[in-house]
């Protein structure tokens, strides 16, 4: 908590304690991937290396030799052309409430983005800022729409209530008496018994 919790109004016999939490994000995982960037291959040329290479000129009689010599010719000659590039890219786990239409608004805010940065001219920035404006809008109606749903869902069963609040605040279930708070077992059960 970050600061001390505050009592709002009274519904019925109940009442609503709010205060700002600091709640940690989980930190997002990394995954190494490698590809090729086939595309930019030039077809003609990538022909007439193949063409001049050892496996149409002058092919092996014994058929392992042939498998071998035609992995080790396709495989160079692509290393040449389109080599494998491997990085490390972040793992973005795909969110509940992320729907078809916040994509769309993505893909729209991107392509303006480039637009603008290629050109640089005001409109384009201003362009770009309204549909910047325009996903931030539907996320939030998207986010607010599917946790009223969670919770509309769920509001008959108490238990599957506060599994769902634990999972919005991305709370981690904790012993209350954990090691390095109580390291003798002995005192801690003798203090509770007093």
């Amino acid at each position: 908590m970050l600061e001390k919790p505050c009592p709002g109004p009274f519904i019925s016999d109940h009442c609503i304690v709010s205060c700002p939490l600091n709640i940690s994000k989980p930190k997002p995982t990394k995954k190494l991937v490698s590809f090729r960037k086939s595309k930019s291959i030039d077809i003609e040329a990538f022909k007439a290396d193949l063409r001049t290479s050892t496996l149409v000129t002058g092919s092996p009689a014994d058929l392992e030799d042939l498998v071998s010599l035609y992995h080790t010719t396709l495989q160079t000659t692509l290393n040449n052309f389109a080599p494998v590039i491997t990085k490390v890219i972040t793992v973005c786990s795909s969110v509940s409430w992320f729907n078809n239409d916040v994509m769309l608004a993505k893909q729209n805010k991107l392509s303006a983005e480039r637009k603008w940065l290629e050109s640089g001219t005001h409109s384009d920035l201003l362009d770009y800022k309204a549909k910047r404006n325009i996903v931030n809008s539907k996320m939030k109606i998207a986010k607010t729409e599917y946790y009223q749903n969670v919770i509309e869902i769920n509001s008959s069963d108490q238990r599957k209530l506060f599994a769902a609040s634990k999972k919005l605040l991305n709370l981690k279930q904790e012993p209350a008496f954990t090691d390095h708070l109580f390291p003798d077992c002995q005192k801690l059960a003798n203090d509770i018994g007093t």
